[in-house]
């Protein structure tokens, strides 16, 4: 591979831009769009790269055909349908036929194994040895403390490939070293590689092969954000030769944040030293003991008053189940875990419409559809709320463009025989636990169908997101100690967490013994 140019970007300095600005420079220079390639980590990184291309170069999605997720772009080369691909839904078809205890849970971004318990974690060991191209025996023994049964590790692993031989399925990783294996590399000119720091040693040799026509690459990442070491990513990006160039101003983290970031950061020994300034802000930053002592009213304000968003952060899965969304449902906050709205649509949609009625309101024809979409027709085993033949009827009034009805209407013409208030009329649809946490909502004054602002993730997720406003738990758990390949790892997934905000930083201090220290003086 030849030297490539490398972009330093830490956090909120734009690398996208930067990228991009590369991208009309080599256009510029009479080089074709569809002879750059743009490869990325993540779907959501590629689908930003594609429409802020198009957008400045006002050409169509379909001229910028090599800017791909490494994933996607050995899926295309191998000319694979998505009925090839080994999915979660595949991942329950393997585990039923073969006696397995398996959860479904893998990242449609990556292929890695989301639930680490059970046989899993064996899957999950399996694909580490892979991407990381290192000994599988080696891996399983060095995990012995959580897969102490070595026999039954052998026996899914060989299932597991079976299985995936004779359904002629491929997991990401096996496209991946199916495309190294045909070794054959488009016709580039030029190779863009965003977020390198996340790539494993098997995406390293992929980029390699797509290096071998073309006259320039650019490599950028930033190597203090290298917080997938746990699930293979390589540390080859930390210490890589080339021209570097460091983006230096950010144009998110504000000063106080920036301190700390840098406070934080500088206990690392493994990494590239670079100086990055802060936006002209001061920011806000503040300690607190508890959830308990976030102020519901100011997060509510969020949503209903300020256009700006919130982030609740944690380092696992449990910690953030267990302390943010107790704490949204009990004051009726609106929030989104992950990419799940904390109401569901369908429902939100139904309740609104219903409230709308009984305010005697007018509603669009197919407002009220999706309050028949909830409720149950005559013959079914739950009361029924419409009589039998009148959705349909109502549906063929929903294709009608501006077509609306009244409660009457409904009740008169379409076989609508239930009456009373939404959690009266929902009660045998709606899942009980949450029929008093919507009312909360309604009470706060909320819209059901609005955005919600406030998301709860974990920090893994949200890595290249921002809110104005970031809420982080410093704890972490005994088990993220022992994933996690050093000291260092943990430093850098807090440094990405706390440099996720634009405005304000609160944390949250530890009830547990495992948290990281880092965060207090």
């Amino acid at each position: 591979m030849i030297e490539p140019t490398i972009y330093l970007g830490p956090p909120g300095t734009g690398k996208t831009t930067a990228l991009l600005n590369v991208v009309e420079r080599e256009m510029e220079h009479g080089v074709p769009p569809d002879r750059i390639g743009y490869m990325t980590f993540t779907r959501r990184g590629v689908e930003e790269a594609i429409l802020r291309a198009s957008d400045r170069f006002s050409l169509p999605r379909s001229r910028f055909r090599y800017f791909n997720t490494l994933h996607s772009a050995a899926f295309r080369q191998l000319d694979m349908k998505t009925d090839n691909v080994f999915t979660g839904k595949r991942i329950q078809e393997f585990a039923l036929e073969y006696g397995y205890e398996l959860h479904g849970g893998l990242s449609s971004e990556d292929g890695t194994y989301t639930h680490l318990y059970g046989d899993d974690l064996v899957l999950f060991f399996e694909n580490f040895a892979r991407i990381t191209r290192a000994s599988l025996n080696e891996i399983l023994k060095a995990n012995d403390f959580i897969v102490p049964d070595y026999e039954r590790c052998c026996r899914v692993i060989k299932d597991f490939r079976h299985f995936k031989e004779k359904n002629r399925l491929l997991d990401f990783t096996d496209m991946i070293e199916q495309f190294i294996d045909e070794d054959e590399a488009p016709l580039l000119e030029v190779l863009i590689v965003d977020e390198a720091q996340d790539l494993s040693e098997l995406q390293w040799a992929m980029v390699e092969l797509l290096s071998r026509h073309v006259k320039r690459i650019y490599i950028a990442g930033d190597d203090d954000q290298t917080i997938y070491a746990w699930a293979g990513a390589s540390t080859r990006f930390i210490s890589m030769a080339g021209n570097v160039e460091v983006l230096r101003q950010s144009h998110r983290v504000p000063i106080k944040v920036h301190a700390l970031a840098n406070r934080v950061i500088k206990a690392i020994s493994n990494r590239r030293d670079k100086t990055w300034l802060p936006r002209q802000a001061v920011g806000k930053l503040s300690w607190i003991e508890n959830v308990a002592l976030l102020s519901a009213p100011e997060l509510a304000m969020y949503q209903t008053d300020y256009d700006k968003t919130v982030m609740m952060l944690g380092r696992t899965v449990k910690l953030i189940k267990h302390k943010f969304i107790p704490f949204c449902r009990a004051h009726g906050l609106l929030y989104q875990y992950f990419d799940a709205n904390s109401i569901k649509p369908n429902v939100a949609r139904a309740i609104t419409a219903w409230n709308d009625l009984k305010e005697g309101k007018i509603i669009p024809a197919n407002d009220a559809l999706k309050i028949y979409n909830l409720l149950p027709s005559e013959g079914h085993t739950k009361k029924p709320g419409i009589a039998y033949g009148y959705k349909s009827k109502l549906a063929r009034l929903a294709e009608i463009p501006d077509e609306s009805v009244n409660l009457i209407e409904l009740k008169n013409d379409y076989g609508l025989n239930v009456d009373g208030t939404w959690n009266q009329v929902f009660l045998e649809i709606v899942d009980p636990r949450d029929i008093q946490y919507i009312q909360k909502v309604i009470d706060n004054g909320f819209n059901l169908t609005a955005k919600p602002k406030i998301h709860i993730s974990t920090i893994h997720r949200v890595k290249g997101g921002q809110a104005d406003k970031v809420i982080l738990l410093s704890e972490t758990t005994k088990m993220s100690d022992k994933f996690a390949t050093n000291s260092d790892e943990e430093t850098r997934v807090f440094y990405t967490g706390i440099t996720r905000t634009r405005e304000d930083l609160t944390i949250i201090h530890p009830d547990k013994r495992y948290h990281y220290e880092g965060l207090f003086e």
